[in-house]
């Protein structure tokens, strides 16, 4: 039975139905992610309102670009881990990530404490 199978992780254990369940939210994502980034990146797309390009527009404009580039980023760094058995680790201590953690963000590459951590700069 699939919800009974187990994957294991370098740390730890992960549910299948679990994995797959993370796996579909983040390929939704990713899906999400090239879209935005196609529509902001291309503003005469049809079906996108035409505005005029002020300073402020293009700095927002590039702000949302780079956020979405580094998302996608994520997105697909974690899928790759996915494949290669490392997901759910964390990349700065190497504990494993919550699933709880892993459910609001599934492209989370860090546990919560480093990614406390690494908000405060420490």
């Amino acid at each position: 039975m699939v919800a009974d199978q187990i994957v294991a992780l370098s740390k730890w254990r992960l549910p299948a139905h679990e994995l797959a369940s993370l796996k579909i939210r983040l390929q939704e994502q990713r899906h999400f992610r090239q879209n935005q980034l196609r529509d902001l990146l291309d503003p005469t797309r049809p079906g996108q309102p035409q505005a005029r390009c002020t300073a402020a527009r293009i700095e927002v404009q590039g702000q949302l670009t780079a956020a979405a580039v580094k998302v996608l980023g994520d997105i697909e760094s974690a899928l790759i881990q996915m494949n290669t058995g490392q997901y759910g680790e964390c990349q700065l201590c190497e504990a494993a990530i919550s699933l709880e953690r892993l459910r609001i963000v599934p492209h989370t590459r860090y546990c919560a404490r480093c990614h406390r951590a690494e908000e405060i700069g420490a």
